[in-house]
């Protein structure tokens, strides 16, 4: 996949004033310590209150993000802007695969003798590295160390942990996840062998994890860190089963399948294991072992899965439409598998079925969370369903609801292909501006697509304040320059008049050289910077920002 484009339009679309102002500071003082491009994406460390690592990938047509930090107040985090800032301006950026054909030429260039000197001095001196040869040695041995071993060293620590207050510090920015913290170190480890094909060990792991988790969430000493815990406990299950998944035959599999079961049994919260059953059961025969062991104590959704692993269509059929409509989760696993089984009509009635009562449910303030990744699956499930010739009025009903459901422009791209009349698409582009009417982004593409420039220029009215300002007025300035050159000094004087601070004022000095380039406003431009200049002659911070331009 192409690496994603990145443009500082892009980073200024994507980051809020705060995150902007910060990631620009953190660019220029050097944190990013290095930038380099691994399987599509480009990787970044930045050095914050810790080294934090950042991951800008691309998604067909959209901007994935990713960092460590806990930054979770709208748009990206600073780390992320600085690093962005970093790559485009080509700082650092390293091949990843050209640094590791580098370092096969340089082992096949150096004997064996001077190599072991080198690991000898390395190991010595490096302890991680050390206990990385350790586990990349043994293979698929598995150690002596026992699952209970693991669970009681991570018990050890847990019992440890203090009050979540004491985690914080001002303004809650640096907060530490004390229990990811200790899990991680163990998850780490349990990762390495499973790099190496010892399952068995990363399994063993995993298990003193979610033993540890199961314990500790029965002591209310810990009751602040239950939801760590918990969500600690559904990732640990969640790994344990994929590696076990990789083991064969079944004889192999048996133990494991026997502790999955009792620990489902000792969880509390069985809709962990929605998933865990499903991840670690390769075959027929593995679900059926599983069903026959466990199945009156199986919630409803892994049985019909385990079920549907197994192939019994007829318990599939007797058992989805029994429980479906209490377990909505159900629906779409059912109507795949009505589908595969050529029963089309049968396939679509399920899901529409589902639809009805999650959007009755929706009504209730108290049903209303977790009902939308149900939803959502059952709309793009249908999705694929409907055909123009028999569902025309559903395909339409259904790409709108998606389109606001998942706010995608690709289901709007598949609505223009299916409107067959002009009319009919003012009515549905009306609709849709309505459903979207906060979600200026999306509603910029929509107008792109439409070539409304008209729309776009009311929308950049309305988007003043927002990041996708710059890109929508980009785009029409060359066709409305005077009513682009006064939006833009509606969104310089929100810095100049209304804060008094230097992040401000950088602000406004972008946004100025920006309003520069609007085409045939050069004399304007010019009145319009002597008139800042004058008027803030004593804002000494501002004149020194906007000074060259």
């Amino acid at each position: 996949m192409p690496l994603p484009e990145i443009t500082e339009d892009i980073i200024n679309d994507l980051a809020s004033g705060a995150s902007l102002s910060k990631g620009y500071n953190y660019f220029h003082s050097g944190t990013v310590e290095k930038v380099w491009i691994e399987k599509g994406a480009y990787n970044a460390h930045v050095q914050g209150s810790e080294l934090y690592t950042v991951t800008i990938s691309r998604n067909k047509d959209d901007l994935q993000t990713d960092c460590t930090c806990p930054y979770d107040w709208g748009g990206v985090c600073k780390h992320i802007v600085a690093a962005m800032l970093a790559i485009c301006h080509n700082k650092k950026i390293k091949e990843h695969k050209k640094d590791v054909v580098d370092i096969k030429f340089l082992i096949e260039k150096v004997d064996t003798g001077r190599l072991k000197k080198f690991l000898l001095e390395k190991l010595s001196t490096d302890s991680e590295l050390l206990e990385d040869l350790k586990i990349f040695a043994r293979g698929k041995e598995e150690t002596g160390v026992s699952a209970k071993k693991y669970k009681d060293g991570i018990l050890s620590q847990f019992k440890g942990l203090k009050g979540i207050e004491y985690y914080y510090d001002h303004y809650h920015d640096s907060y530490e996840h004390p229990v990811s913290e200790i899990v991680d170190s163990f998850t780490e480890i349990a990762e390495k062998y499973s790099a190496q094909e010892n399952y068995k060990e990363a399994i063993k792991i995993y298990q003193g994890i979610c033993d540890a988790c199961t314990e500790c969430l029965q002591d209310n000493k810990l009751e602040e860190h239950f939801d760590d815990i918990h969500y600690v406990a559904q990732e640990a299950f969640n790994s344990m089963a994929e590696n076990i998944r990789n083991l064969s035959p079944l004889k192999d599999k048996k133990t494991y399948f026997d502790y999955l079961i009792r620990a489902y049994k000792a969880f509390e919260d069985k809709s962990v294991f929605k998933n865990v059953f499903l991840t670690a059961v390769n075959t027929s025969e593995e679900a059926d072992y599983i069903l026959n062991k466990s199945a009156d104590d199986l919630i409803p959704p892994i049985k019909l899965n385990l079920s549907i692993t197994k192939g019994d269509a007829e318990a599939v059929y007797s058992y989805g439409e029994k429980y479906y409509k209490e377990y909505l989760a159900m629906a779409i696993p059912l109507s795949e598998f009505y589908l595969k089984n050529k029963f089309r009509d049968k396939a679509i009635d399920t899901a529409e079925k589902a639809i009805e009562i999650i959007q009755s449910k929706r009504k209730d303030f108290r049903f209303h969370f977790g009902l939308s990744d149900d939803i959502e699956g059952l709309r793009e499930f249908l999705d694929k369903c409907y055909t123009s010739e028999s569902d025309y009025p559903k395909i339409i009903e259904n790409l709108v609801m998606l389109l606001d459901l998942k706010r995608d422009i690709a289901y709007y791209q598949k609505l223009k292909k299916v409107i067959k009349t002009e009319q009919e698409k003012n009515s549905i582009l009306e609709r849709v501006e309505k459903l979207l009417s906060g979600d200026h982004e999306l509603l910029f593409k929509i107008y792109s697509l439409e070539n409304d420039y008209e729309s776009m220029l009311k929308l950049a009215g309305n988007s003043v304040q927002f990041d996708i300002f710059h890109s929508i007025v980009k785009k029409i300035r060359d066709r409305y320059q005077e009513k682009c050159f006064e939006l833009y000094k509606k969104k310089i004087n929100q810095f100049t008049e209304d804060v008094k601070k230097r992040d401000a004022y950088k602000q406004a000095a972008y946004w100025l050289k920006l309003m520069k380039e609007i085409p045939e406003t050069q004399d304007k431009f010019r009145k319009y910077i002597e008139h800042l200049r004058e008027k803030y002659k004593r804002r000494h911070a501002f004149i020194e920002e906007i000074k060259g331009i």
